[in-house]
């Protein structure tokens, strides 16, 4: 049984984007349904900025601009390719707009639950990669634009500091526009993170101020 730790609030969101996605790095998911609990360790996000980050929902898709100025903590849900759900969370300083997308997943409770959500059994593919979290974790329209800091069946806290861990950035993926911009974050050397683990060690001065 994992031992929940204190509950991310509004504050913690309400803070430059890429700030909050890598802040999340080691914060834990939880998710509550008549099924049972699962919760897994973050182990990877991408930050999609203002409309000036033309991959960003906030420069091109209606949906987007709407849920991205909402309040932090806000959670953003859309389909990817028409086929995949995508579990954002909106993210910005005041006045600003901004998502961060939950990219992996390490499982730690609820494992069984996630195996037969997904059909399959080894723990690394059970939420290596965004679609498959969402599937593992029964992530889907329903929670579009609840809100995650007062929600009691979708929720984050607080993991081990992050003085513990290696965090790396790298390119994010599977995008065309704006794909030279730095904002994937993951631990570095972690076997739950996607297969794409190309990146450096962050440094402070790699993170952009919005």
């Amino acid at each position: 049984m994992v031992e929940p730790g204190e509950r991310l609030g509004r504050a913690f969101f309400d803070r430059p984007t890429a700030e909050v996605a890598t802040g999340l790095i080691s914060c834990v998911l939880w998710r509550s349904t008549p099924d049972g609990i699962a919760a897994g360790r973050i182990v990877e996000t991408e930050a999609y900025l203002d409309a000036s980050d033309r991959a960003s929902h906030a420069a091109w898709s209606k949906r987007g601009q709407d849920v991205m100025k909402r309040a932090p903590g806000t959670i953003y849900i859309y389909r990817s390719y028409g086929m995949h759900w995508m579990f954002n969370i909106v993210a910005h300083a005041t006045g600003s707009v901004g998502a961060v997308l939950i990219r992996a997943v390490e499982p730690l409770e609820g494992i069984e639950l996630m195996e037969q959500r997904r059909g399959v059994m080894d723990i690394r593919q059970l939420c290596s990669g965004p679609g498959k979290l969402c599937q593992a974790f029964a992530i889907d329209d329903s929670s579009h634009k609840v809100d995650l800091t007062q929600n009691h069946e979708i929720w984050l806290t607080q993991g081990e500091p992050q003085s513990q861990i290696d965090i790396a950035v790298g390119e994010r993926i599977g995008i065309t526009k704006s794909s030279e911009l730095p904002l994937r974050y993951f631990e570095a050397g972690n076997p739950f993170v996607s297969a794409h683990r190309r990146g450096v060690l962050l440094t402070p001065e790699m993170l952009p101020s919005t």
